[in-house]
């Protein structure tokens, strides 16, 4: 994988806290996404948008031709872990859920994912739509459109 491999493979991935605890309160989210885009930006990772709630966290990232989904995203989770139980930022030892949901986007539908990332607060904090309802809606949508499972 040379520096002649040129990909435009960008994913829309979602985790949630272990139990789907709702620990990500502000101002710990704004600290938790912050750290994330440096971390991401220290190991080369290309990291567009970075939100979500209290209880959750959507990343848009674009993958190079050397990584995988599993490999950026689990490197991302364990290390932010890793990173508030250090800092000791919550009151009870911190975890991500195993595993995560990812979604590919194509190039024309990225404003439309960013916006949708950005608007984590209105969707939840507003609307009250649980992550579980999201990811729900995601999957549905993405197989509408001709993807699966």
């Amino acid at each position: 994988m040379g520096s002649h491999s040129h990909t435009y493979i960008w994913i829309h991935c979602v985790w949630h806290t272990k139990g789907s605890a709702d620990v990500l309160q502000q101002p710990l989210r704004a600290r938790v996404i912050h750290h994330i885009l440096e971390y991401g930006q220290e190991k080369g990772y290309a990291i567009d948008r970075v939100n979500g709630y209290t209880d959750h966290l959507h990343c848009l990232v674009r993958l190079r031709s050397d990584q995988t989904i599993a490999e950026v995203i689990g490197a991302i989770k364990g290390e932010s872990s890793h990173w508030i139980n250090y800092e000791g930022l919550t009151d009870e030892r911190f975890a991500w859920q195993n595993g995560f949901s990812a979604f590919s986007v194509s190039a024309s539908h990225l404003p439309d994912v960013r916006r949708y990332i950005e608007r984590q607060e209105i969707r939840h904090g507003t609307k009250g739509e649980s992550y579980h309802e999201e990811i729900r809606l995601l999957k549905q949508k993405y197989e509408e459109m001709g993807g699966s499972t």
